[in-house]
């Protein structure tokens, strides 16, 4: 069996067997070679002679990203990671006088290792340039941060990089790159309507509610599967209401309900109450209003809401990994899968929603590195075992990428003596001093994030 590979205007001739060694180097080959054609072809682009510009900028540096993605693995861990950062930043100095003085033709080289180099100071000093012309964060700005194949958004709190850290973590300081289809889902920004200005605080104050005794009401369907049909909880939408005022006292930024925990009379409450007496923080509100099974057009969904502080809807995202128990009698979730991924813009985030699964099941990783994101909502539902498989990817995504990940879980009644407690409020953020994510029976928890 022999197939024709054309690259880089070389046609290579490669007879090969189908094994595993000799598919690892055709596959080596292939992304050394892209990675070399993709800076050759971009460096032919028209917007390099106005690349200070914010619009051209931010595709150029969408570009540049999404290629040194394909640079080979010596280049894009070894090399990179051994970079200072006075390095980079010397070589983002250098890409610039360089660009100035003679145009981009003047800064490629046949060597791998010369090119990784140039592309990544390009990099560093497009994403240093853009920064200087900051874009006013709007609705209307949503048309400007749109590319082609990406989306790239400004942000405002990048931690400090050093040496050692992964590419996806520090090659960018001031701007996310975000497919806008990543793994047969598209992606979709939304800009929160309420922005704060840029002086506002760098901390989220975050509520997480939990209640007692909870269980759930289920239907098992004619094809086995299984669907909530209510609530049990003592006095549901009082408590939502008394949670709410815990939050407007703590000042919360971020007030998150667990998974499977929001009825349409508990979402109701929610939305009542935050339109009688409004959120009010530094940072601009945002509520995700845990999720419930939601029919719509003939297909059924575990569906989260997403409000402001006003309690006026934002958008909503559905889960795309139903729940089973490991047993082989257990019914599956009757839910139909979601292509979506809803994101939120603000001014000091990007902002990802996940139901339970689609943050913990270990598949999900190399997804949740590729979005992009500065901060990932898990709505959960489970008990020990759940909370041990989120705590593992936020500590891989924080290494990875810098992702902040808040996580609020509900443990069912019936479950809460074996884990202790009626659900966990945790979060992992390089910024936090790291802890163990404990069960709580407090029914909602308040910390600074």
């Amino acid at each position: 069996m022999a197939f024709q590979l054309k690259l880089d205007r070389t046609t290579l001739h490669l007879n090969y067997k189908l094994n595993a060694i000799t598919i690892t180097l055709h596959l080596l080959l292939l992304t050394a070679m892209t990675f070399k054609a993709n800076l050759h072809n971009l460096s032919k682009s028209p917007l390099w002679a106005d690349c200070a510009t914010p619009i051209h900028g931010r595709d150029l540096i969408g570009s540049l990203y999404q290629s040194l993605l394909l640079a080979p693995q010596q280049l894009r861990v070894k090399r990179f990671e051994a970079m200072s950062e006075r390095e980079l930043s010397e070589l983002a100095r250098m890409a610039g006088e360089g660009l100035q003085a003679q145009g981009i033709q003047s800064l490629l080289h046949p060597s791998k290792e010369y090119l990784f180099e140039t592309a990544v100071g390009l990099l560093r000093y497009l994403d240093e340039t853009v920064n200087d012309s900051p874009e006013v964060l709007n609705a209307d700005a949503l048309q400007r941060l749109k590319y082609d194949d990406y989306w790239v958004v400004p942000c405002r709190h990048r931690n400090h990089s050093k040496r050692g850290q992964m590419f996806r973590r520090r090659a960018l300081r001031y701007h996310h790159v975000i497919p806008s289809h990543l793994d047969g889902f598209e992606c979709v920004l939304n800009i929160h309507t309420d922005l704060a200005s840029s002086t506002a605080p760098d901390r989220h104050m975050l509520g997480g509610g939990i209640f007692p005794e909870f269980n759930l009401a289920s239907e098992i369907l004619a094809d086995g599967k299984f669907i909530a049909t209510g609530a049990e909880c003592k006095n549901q939408c009082t408590l939502i209401d008394h949670q709410l005022d815990s939050a407007r006292q703590a000042d919360c930024s971020l007030v998150i309900w667990p998974e499977l925990t929001m009825p349409p009379e508990a979402l109701s409450a929610v939305s009542e109450s935050l339109g009688n007496k409004h959120l009010r923080s530094g940072l601009p509100a945002v509520v995700v209003a845990g999720s419930w099974h939601s029919d719509q057009d003939g297909k059924r969904f575990n569906r989260c809401s997403i409000m402001d502080r006003r309690g006026s809807p934002l958008f909503t995202q559905d889960k795309g990994l139903s729940f089973f128990e490991r047993k082989e009698t257990s019914p599956e979730e009757a839910i139909d899968d979601t292509k979506t991924i809803n994101l939120l813009v603000t001014e000091r985030d990007v902002i990802g929603i996940f139901i339970c699964l689609d943050y913990c099941h270990s598949e999900r990783l190399e997804f949740l590195k590729g979005l992009g994101l500065s901060l990932a909502i898990v709505p959960s539902m489970g008990g020990n075992s759940t909370m041990f498989a989120h705590q593992q990817n936020a500590k891989e995504l924080a290494r990875a990428t810098d992702l902040e990940t808040i996580v609020v879980q509900q443990v069912l009644a019936s479950e809460c003596d074996k884990v202790g407690g009626s659900g966990f409020v945790w979060a992992h953020s390089s910024r936090a001093r790291e802890h163990e994510p404990a069960p709580t029976t407090e029914q909602f928890t308040t910390f600074q994030l």
